[in-house]
C-alpha cells in the first residue's frame, strides 16, 4: 500500500531555471548550474522510475507499506531516503535508487563505477548513502517510539539497503557487502523471494514476529509525519546574490478611506471621484456610497382620497 508518494518539485525546479536565465551569470557559474540541473533532473528520473516499478508491484499489497521521498531530520543530521518498503515482519529495505542505463560496476575497494562515453567515471557510493540513511532512521524510530511492542518491550526493526537500477543498465557484481544491486523490474521477485525465505510461517519465532496490515500502516504514517520537504536554496549554494523583493509603497490614494461609511478605497476609484467631483459632492466615496449617490430619487407615492366638490 502506498503510504506517500515523491513530492512535487516543479516549483523548485523553476527556481532553478529563473537562475540560469540571469544575463549576469559568467560561463563558470552557468556551466555549474546546468550541470547541476543535469544531475537533479537525472536522479528524478530515476526515482520517478523506480517508484512506477515498486507501486506497480506493490500498491496493492497488504504485507508492505510503500513510502516514497521521505527527509528525516534528526539530531543535526539528515537522511534523503528515495523509496521505503516496511513488510509484516518489520524488515525495512532502505532504497536508493539511480539512473544508470549504461553499465555499473564495483571494484574490490568498494567503489562504484558507471560507464559513460569517456570510459569508466567513479561515483559516491549509494552504499554508503543508504547505511548513512539508516542510521538517522534508527535513532528516530528509537527516540520518538515508534516501534510497536511485544509482551511490554519493543520490536527490533531489520535495515536492509538496497540499489535500484534500470532494466537495461549492466551490472557486474550484483552483490556487495550486505546490499544488493536490484534492477528495476525483478524487484517483484526479488521481494517474493525474500518473504518467503527469510522468515516461514512455521517457526514459532517468526509467527511472534508478524504484525498487522494496520500495525505497519499505522508506523509508516508516524514516520511520514517527521518528513520534512526540502528547500534548497540554489542561490546561495552558487554564489548568487538576488535583488531584494520589492515592496510597493502605498500611495495616499491607496490608503484612503469612503467619506461616507469609512470602507477602503482604492487609487482607481479616488480617480474616478476626483473626475466627477462635482456628482459626489467632492467626496472620495466607494462603489457601494457612489451607487447611492447617483440613483435616481424615488418619485412619491401619491396619497389616495377623494375629491372635494
Amino acid at each position: 500500500m502506498i503510504i506517500k508518494s515523491k513530492d512535487d518539485t516543479r516549483a523548485a525546479v523553476a527556481r532553478f531555471h529563473d537562475l540560469l536565465v540571469r544575463k549576469k551569470n559568467s560561463k563558470k557559474r552557468q556551466a555549474a548550474l546546468e550541470e547541476e540541473l543535469a544531475r537533479a533532473l537525472t536522479g528524478a528520473e530515476g526515482e520517478n522510475e523506480a517508484a512506477r516499478h515498486i507501486d506497480c508491484a506493490l500498491q496493492d499489497s497488504k504485507n508492505w507499506a510503500v513510502i516514497h521521498d521521505l527527509r528525516l531530520e534528526h539530531n543535526g543530521r539528515t537522511a534523503q531516503i528515495d523509496h521505503l518498503l516496511i513488510g509484516r515482519f518489520f524488515d525495512l529495505f532502505v532504497i536508493g535508487s539511480r539512473h544508470v542505463t549504461t553499465a555499473l560496476r564495483v571494484d574490490a575497494a568498494g567503489e562504484f563505477h558507471v560507464r559513460n562515453g569517456n570510459g569508466w567515471k567513479i561515483i559516491p557510493s549509494p552504499i554508503e548513502e543508504t547505511k548513512r540513511h539508516i542510521i538517522v532512521l534508527n535513532e528516530m524510530i528509537h527516540h520518538h517510539q515508534l516501534m510497536p511492542t511485544r509482551l511490554g518491550l519493543p520490536m527490533q526493526p531489520a535495515f536492509r539497503n538496497l540499489i535500484l537500477v534500470p532494466a537495461g543498465c549492466h551490472v557486474s557484481p550484483r552483490r556487495v557487502d550486505e546490499a544488493i544491486i536490484v534492477k528495476m523490474d525483478a524487484l517483484d521477485a526479488r521481494l517474493a523471494d525474500f518473504t518467503s525465505n527469510s522468515a516461514p510461517f512455521g517457526d514459532i519465532l517468526s509467527v511472534a514476529k508478524v504484525c498487522s496490515t494496520q500495525t505497519i500502516m499505522e508506523f509508516a504514517r508516524a514516520l511520514v509525519g517527521f518528513h520534512r520537504p526540502a528547500a534548497p536554496d540554489y542561490a546561495a549554494r552558487f554564489g548568487i546574490d538576488l535583488p531584494a523583493p520589492r515592496i510597493k509603497t502605498p500611495s495616499h490614494a491607496d490608503r484612503q478611506r469612503c467619506q461616507a461609511c469609512g470602507a477602503p478605497v482604492g487609487a482607481k476609484l479616488a480617480a474616478v471621484c476626483r473626475a466627477n467631483s462635482r456628482r459626489f459632492g467632492k467626496r472620495v466615496l466607494c462603489r457601494e456610497c457612489q451607487a447611492a449617490v447617483t440613483a435616481p430619487p424615488r418619485r412619491p407615492i401619491a396619497k389616495s382620497g377623494g375629491h372635494s366638490t
